[in-house]
């Protein structure tokens, strides 16, 4: 029977609480709540993993320095800690007539390094709002969509509003197309960028539910693809305009467009 527990029965972490207890309680844990605000801390640091383990193994004196494997009873190479005492030697002889410059520098830069590295892998923002918002005024928005008819048609729309959020124009275009779906909705956007320069628009939004083909847009990312010179063509025709802008919706947000085109 264990009595270390109250249901006498033997667990690891009651072992693990005996131990602790013969030989003092002088080292923090992760999971004591006394220091637990310490440790989000320390675990929340934009800093490498291995430099926060270091950290860690540094707090509850588990580097495996001289001292503490000579207490673990473990037996040390003494070439090695004389070798590994003149590396610290030197590196401290280097700081102290080399200047301190060159270490801090390397640290910093190398920190800059992760969190720019960080960013990149960063999850974007979401683009899409819920619903169909109004231009500001002066301003107005084409929302457009594109829809495969049959097994060779295809349905262009606009949708034109002002500030108001009042409908000013409509079209809707229907032909033949050998195009996969992202390439009929990049052909829509187009359509409707021609639209708004035959009309004399000047300051507009352009607006649709396929978030790839707006992606691309505002980032000016291109792909080496039919598609690709689809979207180069439409930003090359934005800058026509005084003011034109891509926008995201989600399909809510863009019904009247996306019923259109599926007439």
């Amino acid at each position: 029977m264990w009595h270390f527990s109250t249901l006498g029965v033997f667990t690891v972490r009651t072992t693990y609480h005996v131990i602790r207890r013969h030989w003092g309680e002088a080292v923090p844990t992760s999971s004591s709540s006394n220091h637990q605000v310490f440790w989000n801390k320390l675990w929340s640091l934009v800093v490498p993993p291995r430099i926060k383990m270091f950290l860690w193994c540094l707090c509850v004196h588990a580097l495996p320095t001289k001292v503490a494997l000579s207490e673990r009873d473990t037996k040390v190479c003494v070439s090695d800690a004389v070798v590994v005492k003149w590396g610290i030697w030197n590196n401290c002889n280097n700081c102290i007539f080399r200047g301190p410059k060159e270490v801090v520098s390397h640290a910093l830069s190398f920190v800059r390094e992760f969190e720019e590295a960080n960013k990149d892998l960063a999850p974007e923002p979401r683009m899409a709002c819920s619903g169909w918002r109004k231009p500001s005024a002066g301003v107005w928005k084409f929302n457009f969509d594109g829809a495969k008819l049959g097994s060779w048609g295809h349905g262009w729309s606009m949708v034109v509003r002002d500030s108001s959020g009042a409908i000013c124009a409509t079209a809707v275009q229907q032909g033949t197309s050998f195009c996969g779906p992202e390439a009929t909705k990049a052909n829509a956007c187009l359509f409707v960028v021609k639209k708004a320069l035959e009309l004399d628009y000047e300051k507009v939004i352009v607006e649709g539910d396929c978030l790839s083909i707006i992606a691309k847009l505002r980032a000016r990312s291109f792909p080496n693809m039919s598609v690709g010179l689809i979207l180069a063509e439409i930003v090359n025709l934005s800058l026509s305009f005084v003011f034109c802008s891509f926008s995201h919706v989600k399909r809510m947000g863009n019904r009247v467009a996306h019923t259109l085109a599926h007439l």
